[in-house]
Order: C-alpha cells, then structure tokens, then sequence
C-alpha cells in the first residue's frame, strides 16, 4: 500500500488524514496499477519530498519548478520534467505546492489554460485561507468547466502524511 489511513504508518504516528485525502489517497492506490498520471508544480524541500515518494511507489509522475534545475533530478528518478505547468494539464490529478498565492494562481492558471485538463488538482501550497479561497474561486470556473475538481491540503498535514508513507511498500 502506497498510503494509509487508521491502521499502520498513519495510525503509529498519530496522524488523522482528512476525508477528503484519504479519499484521493485511496483512488492512488486503486488506479495505480491503471496506469494513473500524476503532476506536480514546486519542487522545494517539502515538495521534492513529496514527489519523491510518489516515484518511489511507482507512479507516473510529471515534475514542473520554476528553476529547471531542482526538477532535473527527478528525471534520472524517472520522472517526465515538462518546462510549463500548463504540460501539467493532460495529467489525472495535479499537486500543486508553490509559493504563495500568486504563484499557485500563475500555475492554476497555466494548467486550466488549454484543451485538457486534469481530473483533480491538489493544492498544498501554504497560503492563509482567504488567499486559497480567492484563488480556488478563480479557479474553480474554469476547472469545472474542463471537468476537474480541487482540493486543498494544508502542507502541514500534507508533510505529515508523507512522513506516514512508508516508500518500501508498492501498492
């Protein structure tokens, strides 16, 4: 198992996930062996952790950083690094963690701006919660329009869950 919830890592660490996490973390690992394809846009420490861990369980995953280089290696891991988010776009589900909120606008914005677009996008970027609520309700428009939902995902639990990943374990 890729992730988990109550019982094992989650539970031995104490941690809750919530609902709507455990829930996009449960279709991880159902579709998995599917063939799903993930993205994410930022690559700094928690982020680059983040990926990191979805590469080392298998996953398909595209890597986006403003700076080139910190997506660089990702590549030799076996990650697709596209120069834009908006190649993000043809991906099931997007993880965004970026700076702060004009960032996490500027690549939303990137991601929905064409044809395609993914199933769900994750935001985890660590913004106040007026500043995510903005950005979503810009988003969400033209997310719904290409038929994607979004969720949001504070990066303090975001970092808790993947401390509770335990990257030995395939799904």
């Amino acid at each position: 198992m890729w992730c988990r919830t109550g019982e094992g890592a989650t539970a031995r660490r104490g941690l809750t996930l919530p609902a709507a996490s455990s829930r996009v973390c449960n279709r991880l690992q159902m579709e998995n062996s599917t063939g799903i394809r993930l993205g994410w846009a930022g690559l700094g420490r928690m982020g680059a952790a983040l990926a990191g861990r979805l590469l080392d369980a298998g996953f398909d995953v595209a890597v986006y950083n403003r700076t080139r280089a910190k997506a660089e290696p990702f590549g030799a891991q076996g990650a697709t690094v596209v120069d834009s988010p908006a190649e993000l776009a043809d991906r099931d589900v997007v993880f965004t963690m970026v700076a702060g909120p004009e960032d996490f606008k500027e690549v939303v914005r990137a991601i929905l701006s064409g044809d395609a677009a993914p199933r769900t996008i994750v935001d985890l970027t660590t913004v106040s919660p007026e500043a995510s609520q903005a950005v979503r309700e810009e988003a969400a428009a033209r997310a719904q329009e290409r038929g994607a939902q979004q969720l949001e995902q504070e990066a303090a639990r975001a970092r808790a869950a993947a401390d509770a990943i335990d990257p030995e374990e395939k799904p």
